[in-house]
């Protein structure tokens, strides 16, 4: 999967994060497209991401943190195609445990570093890599003579 056929979504009610990030997004031509919400989404709202194909980084900002925490959970429980990165100035021990903890692997801080969004895009992307690429085939290796418990007896 290219990072660049990837779609970028920034949750954030501050439009200088915005702004920030969109400018890093584009000049760098990492996402194939750019999707801007303005304020925390219900949940119910988040179904559209499922037209994200084949994924999305979705960039959330905790400067509301029981908004932006919710979301989390709910990303992390029913959206596999959807690698988050956290917007958060405040990077405390408990504070990146508690990222981790909601399925965040990747944590940029305001001001906006172009090399730093950059960096973050990519290995969120990698993150859906590995979740592309799971699945497949399942082999089972189970005892077939007598007196292993193998038959089915009826």
């Amino acid at each position: 999967m290219a990072t660049n056929s990837l779609i970028a979504v920034i949750v954030s009610p501050d439009r200088a994060i915005h702004g920030a990030l969109e400018t890093a997004l584009r000049q760098g031509f990492i996402a194939g497209a750019v999707w801007v919400v303005s304020d925390y989404p219900e949940l119910a709202s988040l179904e559209r991401l499922k037209e994200a194909q084949p994924g999305c980084v979705l960039f959330l900002d905790f400067s509301d943190p029981i908004r932006a925490r919710r979301i989390a959970i709910e990303l992390d429980r029913a959206y596999p195609f959807v690698s988050v990165v956290a917007i958060h100035n405040s990077q405390t021990k408990d504070d990146v445990i508690a990222l981790m903890q909601l399925g965040v692997r990747e944590i940029i801080c305001s001001p906006i570093c172009h090399s730093e969004v950059y960096l973050a895009f990519n290995r969120a992307a990698k993150k859906l890599k590995s979740a592309d690429s799971a699945g497949g085939n399942i082999y089972a290796f189970l005892p077939a003579r007598p007196g292993a418990g193998a038959t089915d007896r009826k």
